[in-house]
């Protein structure tokens, strides 16, 4: 997963964070036909953290593919800074 950006939603104080699927995330995430290229988003609402997809809906029913992704989209003081 590759970090590209987030967006800060004001209106609830989250601050969603984008990642790109990467080739070799791609066939962990085929249960949810995930493509190489496609965008998932971690949302961060006063610590509660919400796999989004990238229409900013979150991903439910799934648990698998959310502990791959809460394990793989690392948000790190570097990426909260970057603006």
């Amino acid at each position: 997963m590759k970090y590209f950006s987030k967006d800060n939603n004001y209106s609830d104080g989250s601050t969603t964070y984008w990642f790109e699927v990467e080739e070799s995330d791609a066939e962990y995430l085929s249960t949810i036909n995930a493509l190489a290229g496609d965008v998932y988003g971690i949302s961060d609402c006063s610590g509660f953290l919400t796999v989004v997809d990238d229409e900013s809906y979150p991903i439910e029913g799934n648990e698998f593919v959310c502990d791959y992704l809460l394990s793989n989209c690392v948000i790190t003081d570097e990426i909260k800074n970057h603006d």
